[in-house]
């Protein structure tokens, strides 16, 4: 896509989302996933896209991560609780979450029941 295109594409977004009282914030993800969204300290990623917090100890998926430094970037605001990506596999048979045993056990597929404070 090019840079003109793209400008197109952003400015028709942002007309859309004004439409329905949306504010749009342009906000660059560089740096975004290897930072932590909570103490803003530098990240290690570990297997499956997994990483560390060395201060907090928690751990997120690195696109969850980045989502909330994004929207942190964005909007100031950081969402805490229970945080939990949701994934899910697409079949001949229609499409089922990967987590369904874990999220039945209170947690994710990373760490079953542990989540940030």
């Amino acid at each position: 896509m090019n840079i003109w295109a793209y400008g197109e594409l952003v400015g028709a977004m942002e007309a859309k989302a004004r439409e329905y009282g949306i504010s749009v914030y342009e906000v660059l993800e560089r740096g975004t996933s290897s930072h932590c969204a909570y103490h803003e300290v530098e990240v290690r990623r570990g297997p499956r896209g997994v990483v560390t917090c060395p201060v907090g100890g928690h751990e997120l998926h690195s696109d969850l991560n980045g989502a909330l430094n994004i929207l942190r970037r964005g909007s100031g605001v950081l969402v805490e609780g229970n945080l939990k990506l949701l994934s899910f596999i697409v079949d001949h048979s229609g499409v089922a979450p990967t987590n369904s045993i874990a999220s039945k056990k209170g947690g994710n597929a990373q760490k079953p029941g542990t989540y940030p404070t």
